[in-house]
């Protein structure tokens, strides 16, 4: 339960940033909608991500993990195409966006593990 609620945050957070920071990425609206956005994200990435990944194992692994950032930016693009609310305008903000939420949540996660 803990993971889903760090993620949602993370992925909220994230896109916070992200609208705040990376040029061509635009979100509109308040707090709900960064929630909402990141709700959906963090369901994204438990239930469609795992199986994507399964199937392009062998992407991965050729390019070394490197792959992986494409799955969380298609992931991130499925979340723009839902919400009319967010628009990520050119693929070298997904591309960024993408990868500064990942971060995000990575720092995250590692300060959820020393706390807990």
């Amino acid at each position: 339960m803990a993971d889903i609620l760090l993620s949602i945050a993370g992925n909220g957070l994230g896109l916070y940033f992200a609208e705040r920071s990376i040029e061509n990425f635009a979100f509109s609206g308040g707090w709900l909608n960064y929630l909402a956005a990141g709700f959906f994200l963090a369901v994204l990435n438990f239930t469609v991500r795992p199986v994507i990944k399964f199937i392009s194992a062998p992407l991965i692994l050729l390019t070394l993990g490197l792959f992986i950032i494409v799955i969380n930016a298609l992931m991130l693009w499925l979340t723009d195409y839902v919400f009319g609310f967010m628009a990520i305008e050119t693929f070298t903000a997904l591309v960024l966006s993408t990868v500064l939420i990942g971060f995000i949540n990575l720092i995250l996660g590692i300060i959820y593990k020393i706390i807990d």
